[in-house]
């Protein structure tokens, strides 16, 4: 039975004059008072009551009130309900010290003082009120540390995860910072002009990888890709483009095609001469193999291009990624690539 946050006082006598007298010297301390007429009813009406405080007469038949209190103090449930004893017979300290064993809190003799009596009872439901209140913070602070706890756990994979894609990622860059070293240096014969290739190289592949790290974003911002890396040429280079997201795979080769191409129409190219442009344009076109990203790349304005050209490791970078196709035009360079979209967008959170 649930009587929410009011307290239970049980009153157990035989008498009914003595269990109306306990109700008006209780009545106005909030308690629900629950009568009963004999130890026997008091116990069963226990079991599915939930006391504050037992009040029982020490005088009853078939079962009195120490009998009653051992019983009541026997079951788990009831072995710390306060029960008081009220006596309407003169009692000695063997009375009382028999009471007390039997699991009484106190014993009270008759005649009962009404002001004494309620100050006493209000003691017992003020600390019961304030053991519910504890159990109910308990509770609160039991579950709390429960979310916590999940949380922290939850926090934890999270963490694992992210180490482990880390270590995934600097393990693919640095196999790709790896290929450019070795490539760069085995295909130079200059120090001088190795360490500044690899060195272009390497800041074209540093600046694709500070657009990778935002989590901010699912993928890497093709645009935002292009004017970091062609800062430098604003004022020469047209671009042209949807607004597409890629994968950081991707992102990285763009970015070394980017460099490449730049830094050859630099030397050699449209990019080399003050009024010489380049056009730089992509876009998502569909063929019989499914979507696919077109990307273009036109010189024009430049010097007239060399009859002969050397193919270095500059050369390989622009055609390792999809269908690359460089040609050298007498109006300038142009270079076009088809890649399909799904390896475009290898390694994008979006796409896992």
């Amino acid at each position: 039975m649930d009587h929410g946050n009011t307290p239970t006082i049980l009153l157990v006598d035989d008498t009914p004059a003595k269990l109306l007298s306990y109700e008006v010297m209780l009545g106005g301390l909030g308690a629900r008072l629950v009568k009963a007429a004999s130890a026997e009813i008091g116990f069963r009406t226990l079991l599915d009551t939930d006391v504050a405080l037992i009040v029982t007469d020490v005088l009853m038949p078939t079962m009195n009130g120490f009998e009653f209190a051992k019983m009541v103090r026997g079951h788990p449930r009831f072995a710390l309900t306060p029960i008081i004893f009220v006596s309407a017979v003169a009692h000695s300290e063997l009375d009382q010290l028999h009471g007390y064993q039997s699991g009484a809190v106190d014993y009270v003799g008759v005649p009962v003082s009404a002001s004494v009596f309620r100050a006493k009872v209000k003691v017992f439901l003020d600390l019961f009120t304030q053991r519910r209140e504890l159990e109910a913070l308990k509770a609160k602070l039991e579950d709390r540390v429960a979310e916590r706890t999940a949380e922290l756990e939850a926090s934890q994979e999270q963490m694992k995860v992210l180490v482990r894609e880390m270590q995934h990622r600097s393990k693919n860059l640095l196999a790709v910072v790896q290929a450019l070293a070795t490539n760069t240096l085995s295909r130079t014969t200059s120090v001088e002009e190795a360490s500044k290739a690899l060195l272009g190289r390497l800041h074209a592949l540093a600046h694709a990888q500070e657009l990778i790290a935002d989590e901010r974003t699912a993928g890497v911002s093709l645009k935002d890709l292009t004017n970091m890396q062609l800062a430098a040429f604003t004022g020469q280079v047209l671009v042209d483009g949807e607004p597409l997201l890629v994968g950081s795979s991707f992102a990285q080769s763009f970015a070394l095609i980017l460099h490449e191409l730049a830094t050859n129409a630099l030397k050699y190219g449209s990019l080399s001469v003050q009024h010489g442009t380049v056009s730089l344009a992509w876009s998502m076109v569909a063929t019989g193999e499914g979507q696919h990203l077109r990307l273009s790349w036109i010189e024009r304005g430049g010097p007239l291009p060399p009859s002969k050209v050397t193919r270095g490791f500059g050369s390989t970078l622009l055609s390792m990624y999809g269908n690359a196709v460089t040609a050298l035009t007498e109006n300038g360079l142009e270079y076009a690539l088809m890649v399909p979209w799904s390896d475009v967008l290898k390694g994008a959170r979006y796409e896992r």
